[in-house]
């Protein structure tokens, strides 16, 4: 078998536990290893280039002709706990006392997971009717930092509202790490607002277009809003 995640069929990297040896040295695991696995579990789409094959219209508005959703991951115990593992050895900063926290929903399952490895806190902001974030449950004390988590970070938007209810929602001051966890980083950026972005996947060039340019509209495919529902009618990928 490979030592290179890459190289595997999606059915062997499916057959993958967290502690088989691929994942022995984290530091070792490329982003196309996690970029390979996230695809093995129908978490990553790519259009393939027939028209009758429809594209997403991303959150963003603008038209994709890739698409990250790590719920399809999230769904599954063991990759979870696998980039959860991989993302917990880049933020050795983060003591006990501190708290992983980020937005939901999509992001909850890979919070929970990660603070349990990096036995630390954990939560989520939650989602008002305006889209906001509100942090209502807890309070943060002065000697507590807070690393802010995402699954996949587009424009760094729900990321910087769960950051605006945390403060708006703690009576005291809240010290954010200078950082944000995204998993997936497709926005483009190294950096939101003066935040360094530490992710697993990072994306230079997202494939996507402003609705009255995209390239896959022009070919006659169809652009869908709800890309989610098409994908989970789908089986899990094979190569």
């Amino acid at each position: 078998m490979s030592n290179m995640i890459v190289d595997l069929k999606f059915q062997e990297v499916r057959e993958l536990q967290p502690n088989s040896y691929h994942f022995e040295h984290p530091s070792l695991v490329s982003e196309d290893d996690v970029h390979h696995l996230i695809a093995s579990y129908g978490g990553y789409w790519k259009h393939s280039g027939p028209a009758d094959e429809p594209h997403p219209i991303l959150n963003s508005g603008m038209h994709g002709g890739e698409y990250f959703d790590l719920s399809f991951v999230t769904q599954f115990s063991v990759p979870t706990e696998i980039l959860c593992r991989l993302m917990a050895d880049k933020l050795n900063h983060v003591r006990r006392r501190d708290w992983v926290i980020g937005p939901s929903y999509g992001a909850s399952p890979l919070i929970y997971h990660l603070g349990n490895i990096l036995k630390c806190k954990h939560a989520i902001t939650e989602k008002e009717a305006d889209d906001s974030q509100s942090w209502k449950r807890y309070l943060i004390s002065d000697h507590e930092w807070v690393q802010l988590v995402e699954d996949v970070t587009t424009t760094g938007g729900s990321i910087l509202r769960s950051k605006a209810g945390i403060i708006a929602g703690n009576r005291g001051k809240v010290k954010f790490f200078s950082s944000i966890a995204a998993f997936v980083n497709r926005s483009g950026k190294i950096e939101i607002e003066g935040f360094s972005i530490i992710s697993l996947v990072k994306v230079g060039s997202p494939k996507q277009w402003k609705p009255g340019e995209c390239e896959l509209c022009k070919l006659g495919s169809e652009a869908i809003s709800k890309f989610k529902y098409y994908l989970a009618s789908q089986l899990l990928p094979n190569n």
